[in-house]
């Protein structure tokens, strides 16, 4: 009875990381591309062979084993509440939000992309650099955010500069703040 006491413990207890992070070999990256007058970001979620099965069935919301436009659009909202983009101290909302999920075979594979892009019209200028960071936790705590500027669109005299606060936040600056 000790022994089965013992083993039950140590099941427990090599259970537990698993049970508060249930999604291993998870990619999630932000391609954040800043103009001056607006943002653009795709959000790509890749599930690994070991989680893509279980991702896809948090997402298939009523388990019928696909996933509807609701369901990708209620997913895609939840990620972007997390998904704070601010000019200055002011939140800027995301439109035009699209969102696609492969099917439930490709993601069991480990062969699938979630895909969410979203834009807003945030305004970078000398006197308001713009700030971005996701928190989205559901799937994996990690994530990348690479920020895209393209100087062309840039006065020569307020060329950007990014400022890498974490994996998960970072803030664009013109020159002359």
């Amino acid at each position: 009875m000790k022994r089965l006491v013992i083993l039950t413990t140590i099941a427990a207890l090599a259970a537990a990381p698993l049970a508060a992070h249930p999604h291993k070999g998870v990619d999630q990256q932000v391609a954040l591309t800043v103009a001056p007058d607006h943002v653009d970001m795709a959000i790509t979620i890749v599930p690994s062979y070991i989680s893509g099965g279980d991702v896809f069935d948090m997402i298939d919301a009523n388990g019928d084993g696909t996933v509807s436009d609701t369901e990708a659009n209620h997913f895609a909202n939840d990620v972007l509440q997390t998904a704070v983009l601010t000019d200055g101290s002011n939140a800027q909302v995301w439109d035009q939000i699209t969102a696609s999920v492969p099917d439930r075979d490709t993601m069991a594979a480990g062969g699938g992309q979630i895909i969410i892009a979203a834009s807003t019209d945030a305004k970078l200028t000398t006197a308001t650099p713009v700030q971005f960071v996701i928190g989205y936790t559901e799937i994996s705590h990690d994530w990348f955010v690479q920020p895209w500027l393209y100087p062309a669109d840039f006065p020569t005299d307020q060329q950007p500069s990014i400022d890498r606060i974490s994996e998960s936040e970072i803030t664009v600056t013109l020159a002359g703040l």
